[in-house]
């Protein structure tokens, strides 16, 4: 590899050892990857990928105000950042206390654990710039999938290859705006996988809240608040652009959700009504297509119900 390959890669480093910072260093510009954004924070580290489309995070798990978890799934879900798609390394000190299996899951690429010799560093950027996981999106989480192949069951739909910036700018030096438009069609395509799974999880909660709500409440109960904790979510993510009408049904599910939840001898009757309710949206939030005129007509007229039974009820 030329260093000209390389020098257009974006690298951020967030790493509180220092030797190890100068290892990091010295090994990405050995490289010709020589734009290196030295970070000492979580502040300054969520200012540099406000500015830089980056391509690689190093980043330690003591890094002073900064959660890992917190900070990777902002990135992930593309609140924070200009590329949810930059790998991420994270690294920890052996012995230190944290929980490895959440920073596994946190939503980084790989867990490093220190001391690493030079040799460990470039075997991890090896390992990161020519091969990744492919990614899963959830209600609470995007990134890699940690299952290890695809699902056969499934037949990989519920996971997604995601761009690889580093490995483009590797291979196309020039590669910048074809890196962008990657980016762009992968955040779609991640947009749309997590509706999908957020409105099949919502559907099957309503599906055992339905079936279990007589005779087994206190499962009915676990089931209720996940869905409730589900569509608030996804009210929250769509409220604007292609897929806000799967948000209104969303505020309509928490609704209902609130009204199920108050369960007293004098109000059996309207908690039958707002199950029902609950199981008809829930049904047509999951088989109705994206775009779809006929079901976006349905949308409305069950809206209209679901709100006037609101304001009958005095539920808003």
């Amino acid at each position: 590899m030329k260093p000209s390959q390389a020098s257009n890669v974006q690298i951020v480093l967030g790493e509180t050892n220092p030797v190890l910072r100068s290892a990091f260093r010295s090994a990405f510009q050995r490289r010709g990857q020589s734009v290196v954004h030295i970070v000492h924070d979580g502040d300054t580290m969520r200012q540099t990928l406000e500015d830089q489309c980056v391509d690689l995070v190093v980043c330690a798990d003591d890094l002073p105000n900064n959660d890992l978890r917190t900070m990777a799934q902002n990135v992930r879900q593309s609140s924070v950042g200009r590329n949810p798609f930059a790998l991420m390394l994270a690294t920890s000190r052996v012995g230190a206390r944290y929980d490895r299996r959440k920073v596994v899951h946190s939503g980084v690429d790989t867990v490093a654990r220190k001391p690493l010799s030079m040799s460990d560093i470039t075997a991890l950027i090896d390992r990161l710039a020519w091969a990744r996981q492919p990614f899963v999106a959830t209600n609470n989480y995007v990134g890699p999938s940690r299952r290890g192949s695809w699902r056969s069951d499934h037949s990989g739909r519920d996971l997604i290859e995601v761009p690889n910036s580093l490995k483009i700018k590797l291979l196309e030096p020039n590669a910048a705006s074809r890196i962008e438009a990657l980016i762009e069609q992968g955040v779609s395509e991640i947009d749309i996988l997590r509706l999908n799974n957020s409105r099949n999880a919502i559907e099957r909660a309503a599906r055992r809240i339905a079936k279990h709500y007589a005779d087994r409440p206190f499962a009915s109960a676990t089931d209720l608040q996940r869905l409730r904790t589900i569509a608030q979510g996804l009210a929250s993510r769509y409220r604007t652009g292609r897929f806000a009408h799967f948000s209104v049904l969303a505020e309509c599910l928490v609704g209902l959700a609130d009204q199920v939840s108050v369960r007293t001898a004098g109000n059996m009757r309207r908690v039958a009504q707002s199950l029902e309710l609950m199981a008809k949206l829930a049904l047509l939030m999951r088989y109705m297509r994206l775009a779809d005129n006929q079901a976006l007509s349905a949308v409305q007229e069950l809206v209209f119900q679901v709100r006037r039974y609101f304001e009958l009820n005095s539920v808003r």
